[in-house]
């Protein structure tokens, strides 16, 4: 059947779920009792009822193949108060499953899981840049000091780091690349806390026992101890948005960077203009580029549709809530919301543990 003749709920299962199937253990399909329609009030029945044969065919043709998709499946239920239930459950079960209660990422994990999180994000966006991932390239192959790059506010640089270390990282399997961007976290713009987060990546990555002291002075010492002690073929240190660390200790002035780097390691900085490094300054994107940023940006962004859709969000909010958009206003049965919240409440519960990333 050609796209165009389908409804755009069935063109969202196929992409979200029956065409891929590694979704499978992550969507379920809730079909309610034929039934449930006759108990509605007259008036509303005609909103729940496909009004023409061919809709009608089309809609049991969908809910065929949704039952032999090998999808989970929850057939007749019977109310709201069922479906909020069938929810409750499954997703229940699901979370304990991706989210272990007794396998709680330690604090360093969390914090590179919201570091990983944010490049993800920025690298999404990026186009172009061609010429500045080749100068990144050049500058991580020597043993030049560390390299600065510059821009006004909003040219893409943290896209650019973020996704040259996409690049970069499957070029060169064998170079580790560690990640920290100002601004990620709560704790991410504080020099101290910074550094004792790229000790502690550099002590797990290369095996080391390396304590990490609590004074300013050990502390700068112990960052350019562990990075004397670099043994591979290289190490990249990317930390963006350096502007943006909070002015105590002289930290935006860099003394906390060693005066000298060992040989294999490579620093990148983003929006530093008070230090002693080397610059690349980044322009602005040519139109068709800019065109596609903006293109990546709005992908997937909310649609009006004309019935409401309901969605779990457990992004910003104190705990997952179910939000209806539709050109009418609709309210989701109480029932429906009472499931959904309590999937919320213990998904927000769980995520707190694992600090994972915003969704929203």
């Amino acid at each position: 059947m050609p796209l165009a003749e389908r409804s755009i709920t069935e063109l969202e299962i196929l992409h979200g779920a029956l065409n891929n199937p590694e979704m499978c253990a992550h969507a379920y399909f809730y079909l309610r009792n034929p039934a449930y329609i006759d108990a509605l009030p007259i008036e509303r029945q005609a909103d729940y009822r496909e009004a023409s044969a061919e809709g009608r065919r089309k809609l049991a043709d969908l809910k065929t193949r949704i039952r032999a998709s090998g999808f989970p499946v929850r057939e007749d239920y019977r109310d709201a108060k069922e479906l909020g239930e069938l929810v409750l459950a499954d997703f229940t079960t699901l979370i304990d499953t991706l989210f272990p209660e007794n396998d709680v990422p330690d604090p360093l994990a969390q914090e590179a899981a919201l570091h990983d999180a944010f490049a993800e994000s920025r690298s999404r966006i990026s186009v172009g840049r061609e010429k500045e991932f080749a100068r990144l390239d050049t500058h991580v192959a020597c043993d030049d000091p560390p390299l600065t790059v510059l821009g006004a506010s909003g040219l893409g640089k943290s896209a650019l780091l973020a996704s040259w270390a996409v690049h970069h990282r499957a070029a060169n399997p064998t170079v580790h690349i560690l990640e920290h961007y100002i601004g990620a976290t709560a704790a991410s713009t504080d020099w101290v806390a910074m550094l004792r987060r790229i000790i502690a990546e550099f002590s797990r990555h290369l095996d080391l026992a390396v304590e990490i002291p609590d004074g300013p002075d050990a502390l700068k010492a112990a960052f350019a101890g562990i990075l004397s002690q670099v043994a591979e073929p290289r190490i990249v240190l990317v930390i963006d948005a350096l502007n943006q660390l909070d002015d105590s200790d002289q930290a935006p002035d860099l003394a906390w960077l060693p005066e000298t780097l060992p040989p294999r390691v490579a620093s990148n900085h983003v929006d530093l203009g008070r230090a002693r490094t080397g610059r690349n300054r980044v322009a602005a994107l040519a139109d068709n580029d800019r065109a596609a940023v903006g293109s990546r940006r709005t992908r997937g962004a909310d649609r009006r549709l004309s019935w409401p859709i309901c969605e779990i969000s457990a992004s910003r909010a104190r705990y997952a809530h179910c939000r209806c958009r539709a050109d009418r206003h609709a309210a989701l049965p109480s029932g429906l919301a009472r499931g959904i919240a309590g999937v919320g409440r213990q998904f927000h519960a769980r995520r707190a543990n694992f600090l994972l990333p915003d969704c929203g």
